[in-house]
């Protein structure tokens, strides 16, 4: 197991004011958080030399969701859902562990690394994909392949109390069987959750989660 330390925002602040080319390449890490970093990177070049990433090739969600598959894979053995609630775990993931990757995707942009709890890119990926996550790797790419980053703010960036879990997965599952979608339809289906789901137990509605997702989609449109 990783020996997770306590990691909080001064400390990130701190350690971003000090990073240089050096700190970012090379990050002094002990044990199994040096065994992960190498992990994840292998898996970003894979993924760069896939996509042509390191020719200038533009292509953000692609790699957000590839990457994300890989990053959420690695992290399973780690993580549980006391420790992925933690902001400290994406702070010390971020500036100390992989901050290249976080640099590669968005600069020195402090808020993709420690400082809005909602807009750190590591913790976003990962609930992405947890939220989106059907069985295993391949259908869950199959499910989230056709979104964009828009997707990764509609649902990771909502304002609350927190996710139920089976109603995003449904919510998604759903989304991605909508093949002439416009790009604001699940936009509108988060809106409508957030004030149905206050007044309505998903669990209850007639057809359950599922009858209460497709409600979800067909009120919308209609």
């Amino acid at each position: 197991m990783l020996d997770w330390p306590t990691y909080s925002y001064s400390d990130a602040a701190n350690d971003m004011e000090k990073i240089d080319n050096n700190t970012l390449t090379k990050p002094i890490l002990k044990g199994e958080f040096s065994i992960l970093r190498q992990n994840l990177l292998k898996a970003r070049d894979e993924i760069y030399e896939k996509y042509g990433f390191d020719r200038g090739i533009d292509k953000k969600y692609i790699f957000d969701l590839e990457f994300g598959l890989k990053f959420y894979e690695a992290l399973l053995p780690y993580l549980d859902n006391r420790r992925s609630s933690i902001d400290d775990t994406w702070r010390y993931l971020s500036v100390k562990v992989i901050p290249d990757i976080v640099h590669g995707r968005f600069g020195l942009d402090e808020n993709r690394f420690y400082k809005q709890s909602r807009r750190i890119y590591l913790k976003q990926i990962w609930w992405y994909i947890h939220l989106g996550w059907s069985e295993n790797t391949e259908k869950t790419y199959n499910i989230l392949k056709d979104n964009t980053t828009d997707t990764i703010q509609s649902i990771v960036e909502r304002p609350g109390l927190g996710y139920n879990i089976p109603v995003y997965r449904e919510i998604l599952n759903q989304h991605s069987t909508y093949k002439n979608k416009d790009a604001h339809l699940l936009r509108r289906v988060m809106k409508l959750n957030t004030a149905r789901v206050k007044l309505t137990s998903p669990e209850l509605f007639p057809g359950g989660v599922q009858g209460y997702v497709s409600k979800l989609f067909s009120d919308v449109i209609e």
